[in-house]
């Protein structure tokens, strides 16, 4: 955040907040103080007030839970990769404490929602608690996402299941030449509309990742857009994927639910029961189809959970069951290890919060 003295001309920026993000700034009546909410990968959102004749910050509140060390946390990285057609993709890259190129550890690409949302620094309790395991997180701004430009997030429009989804593809690519993680262990995680990624990945792509985790996720774009709730900016919808009335066979062909019988690698679903946005019908169905089609996917139903987890005792059995679904899959077993090894002093299990 920058600070302009419209009598002066001069402008500053506040002290000590390069790595984290400013919002909801107020000055006081005097015009002396500022006080301010500021995140960051390791450090959940916090009150600050800012004095401008001592140039001083105090902070008033300490939202991080005390059971969490914050050394153990990591500072998400800004890096990018080009795509197959040469279009640069933003991401921000976690890597554990314990990686490196004697230690190679499993790897997830994280798919945001949407379609046009984005992956922000900012704390992040879910992904630290993998990274606090051992995973590598890339979190990825495929072409479409926002806060890079109108052009940028025009590019997806009318293309999802393929280049949206090409560009996920190109970011296990990305990871395999990091040095520091295993190309046979990358999966793919994402939620809402990062969820119908995962889903479109291992049906249309069922070769590139080990495994996925699709937590109320899309999977019938076709009963979906013939359902929109009138709350939904449905021209956006139809910009980003298409009109139903025009545009069916197209919603038909990127639709994972079609597609189900080409899932192959395992999956893990995750649906709240009352879910408005990704209603559980869609992922009732789809797991039948998977099922029908000789697939594998575990699937959990929380009955008292809408659009993602609300509640915290659903959020951790949640993500529970989800570091235990990818550490199955994506780690090898005590007989077949070979060069991950996580000793009780740096392997940290912690709290979401």
């Amino acid at each position: 955040m920058t600070i302009y003295d419209l009598e002066t001309g001069s402008s500053s920026t506040l002290p000590g907040f390069t790595q984290q993000n400013i919002d909801s700034a107020l000055f006081s009546q005097s015009g002396r103080r500022l006080a301010f909410y500021a995140s960051g990968d390791r450090f959940p959102s916090d009150l600050y007030v800012y004095d401008f004749e001592t140039e001083s910050i105090t902070r008033l509140t300490e939202s991080l839970n005390p059971e969490i060390d914050r050394e153990d946390l990591v500072e998400s990285e800004v890096v990018s990769f080009h795509s197959f057609d040469g279009l640069k993709i933003p991401c921000l890259l976690w890597r554990p404490h314990v990686v490196s190129e004697f230690n190679e550890a499993p790897a997830l690409v994280w798919v945001h929602g949407g379609p046009g949302g984005r992956m922000a620094k900012g704390y992040k309790g879910r992904i630290q608690y993998l990274i606090n395991h051992g995973y590598v997180v890339l979190g990825l701004n495929y072409r479409g996402s926002s806060g890079f430009g109108k052009e940028f997030f025009a590019a997806d429009h009318q293309k999802h299941g393929r280049e949206p989804l090409w560009d996920c593809v190109a970011a296990k690519e990305f990871l395999t030449r990091l040095g520091y993680v295993d190309a046979s262990r990358i999966g793919i995680i994402g939620a809402s509309f990062g969820g119908y990624m995962v889903l479109a990945a291992l049906a249309f792509h069922p070769e590139e990742f080990a495994a996925g985790v699709n937590i109320c996720g899309i999977s019938n774009l076709v009963s979906l857009a013939h359902a929109l709730p009138k709350y939904w900016d449905v021209k956006r919808f139809y910009d980003k994927l298409g009109d139903p009335e025009k545009d069916e066979n197209l919603l038909r062909a990127i639709s994972p639910f079609f597609h189900a019988d080409k899932i192959r690698k395992p999956l893990l679903m995750l649906q709240g029961a009352t879910d408005p946005r990704c209603p559980r019908e869609q992922s009732d169905e789809m797991v039948a189809a998977i099922r029908r089609g000789g697939g594998r996917v575990e699937y959990l139903v929380y009955e008292d959970e809408a659009h993602g987890f609300r509640k915290r005792k659903n959020a951790i059995h949640a993500y529970e069951a989800i570091l235990n679904f990818l550490d199955s899959h994506l780690k090898p077993r005590a007989t077949e290890r070979k060069s991950i090894s996580f000793s009780a002093t740096n392997r940290t299990t912690l709290s979401l919060g």
